[in-house]
């Protein structure tokens, strides 16, 4: 089991730092920019993990997630 401070750098520099204006933009209308987009996301964490039903199941989970009509609630921060 990795530890949840690397999972969350993993998860912040795969779906943030590598992700480029392109997949940021077309991930959610072309499933095959998604799962472009899945594998640079699992990327760090393979590197991590090196588990691959693990990486499957982290790869699988985020495309669908991807999918899901989910709009955010606020989007104001408090301070």
């Amino acid at each position: 089991m990795i530890d949840f401070g690397l999972q969350f750098i993993a998860y912040r520099t795969g779906d943030v730092l590598l992700q480029n204006s392109f997949l940021a933009l077309n991930k959610k209308k072309d499933w095959r920019i998604a799962i472009l987009h899945g594998l640079v996301y699992t990327l760090l964490f393979y590197i991590l993990i090196q588990q691959l039903h693990s990486i499957i199941i982290i790869c699988r989970t985020h495309n669908i997630i991807l999918f899901l009509p989910i709009k955010p609630m606020n989007t104001h921060l408090y301070l």
